[in-house]
């Protein structure tokens, strides 16, 4: 379990799955003590599972994670567990649902507070009306010591509201640190919106060039805290707008295989729909690919 922790850090995601699923398998085997331990590891492989587009199996041990939680009183732990069913539902487009998962006794740990905060103020910018407040708290919460990783995806959220070239600097330094600190998935998603930032700029040329030395680790090392299909809609509109028209068909048809063939038939049916039409990345690689067919 603490093994799938590490490489999860490093971005590789299919291994610490697959070690995840194993210790469950060995907990299953073997039972469980007194504790939060065993809904923690069913905890984690609901965040492994949702971030390879398995959805269906992500709530589940979501559910019955924090069901083991509530009945033990784990307060902390109740906190964690819900945040990533928000991220999870979030995805899914299913915005009252996340909300309604943040709806829980926040505990004293700021990492987890902030984490919260984080996905609270996401859920705000899904449905169109981001709250200047809630990202003064945000700010608030990671000026304090805490979580690393925690700090830095926060920070990383408020770029698409800064200055671009101010994004485009702080991604950098973000990137910077986590390379120095061997947070190989929060490095590459500093790298991937610094990307962004430069697009934003009007320095797209750059931008391209970036992507093109970082998409080929992506078989290797997945961003940290970012939706998949969300790379391959930044590197759409990057090749685009230098003109790389094969760069951004082939950025396209990622984007959409990996919505429609890795993550659909793993979405509940009921949130299909959803998926498709109220998640913003979806539904912009869906509506481009209709344009190019």
């Amino acid at each position: 379990s603490n093994l799938a922790t590490v490489q999860g850090n490093l971005g590789h995601v299919d291994q610490a799955l697959a070690l995840a699923e194993r210790a469950l398998a060995i907990q299953v085997q073997l039972g469980t003590t007194n504790g939060p331990g065993g809904g923690v590891v069913e905890t984690y492989v609901g965040l492994y599972c949702a971030m390879v587009g398995r959805y269906r199996e992500a709530l589940e041990h979501f559910d019955a994670a924090i069901a083991r939680f509530r009945r033990d009183g784990q307060t902390l732990w109740i906190a964690v567990a819900s945040n990533h069913r928000a991220q999870c539902l979030l995805e899914l487009g299913q915005f009252a649902r996340a909300r309604q998962a943040l709806d829980y006794d926040a505990p004293p740990v700021d990492s987890v507070r902030t984490r919260g905060a984080t996905i609270a103020a996401r859920i705000d910018r899904a449905l169109g009306h981001p709250d200047a407040a809630a990202r003064g708290r945000i700010l608030e919460l990671i000026d304090r010591p805490g979580e690393f990783q925690v700090r830095m995806h926060a920070l990383l959220d408020q770029t698409a509201l800064l200055d671009p070239e101010v994004a485009v600097a702080r991604c950098e330094d973000i990137a910077r640190q986590a390379g120095e600190l061997e947070y190989i998935g929060v490095a590459m998603r500093a790298r991937l919106l610094r990307a962004a930032g430069l697009h934003r700029a009007a320095r797209s040329d750059e931008a391209a060039a970036l992507l093109r030395e970082l998409l080929p680790r992506l078989a290797t090392v997945q961003p940290a805290d970012m939706y998949v299909p969300e790379v391959w809609w930044i590197a759409m509109q990057v090749f685009e707008a230098c003109g790389a028209s094969e760069d951004a068909t082939m950025s396209l048809a990622q984007g959409t295989r990996w919505i429609r063939q890795m993550a659909l038939p793993n979405v509940p049916e009921t949130f299909r729909e959803s998926f498709l039409n109220r998640n913003a990345v979806n539904r912009a690689l869906v509506a481009a690919a209709h344009r190019s067919s």
